[in-house]
């Protein structure tokens, strides 16, 4: 189970992604390599890419550069240390005052 959240302090913040990984039966995962890719799905140009870092077990945070606000699709790309992959898209709202819903 992957469950992704995106945030900002604002239009000219970095944008934070945060990725919660647990298996089937809800234990973390541990030790993925994972990136992260938020594109618009309108305008070229604007595809910021991340890498995520385990910050705890199964839990993996990174930074991506700024975005306007607007519409956006997140790619998280997971890998495991066994060759299994993941990799889940969500569409997300960037609004103006850089929250995001």
């Amino acid at each position: 189970d992957m469950d992704e959240s995106v945030s900002a302090g604002g239009p000219t913040d970095p944008v934070a992604i945060r990725l919660d990984a647990n298996d089937r039966d809800g234990a973390p995962l541990s030790g993925l390599s994972v990136s992260a890719t938020l594109a618009s799905p309108t305008h070229t140009g604007l595809d910021r890419h991340a890498s995520l870092f385990e910050t705890e077990t199964g839990l993996y945070g990174g930074l991506a550069e700024p975005l306007p606000p607007g519409q956006y699709d997140l790619t998280i790309d997971a890998k495991a240390g066994n060759g299994a992959t993941f990799r889940p898209v969500h569409r997300t709202l960037i609004t103006g005052n850089g929250q995001v819903r």
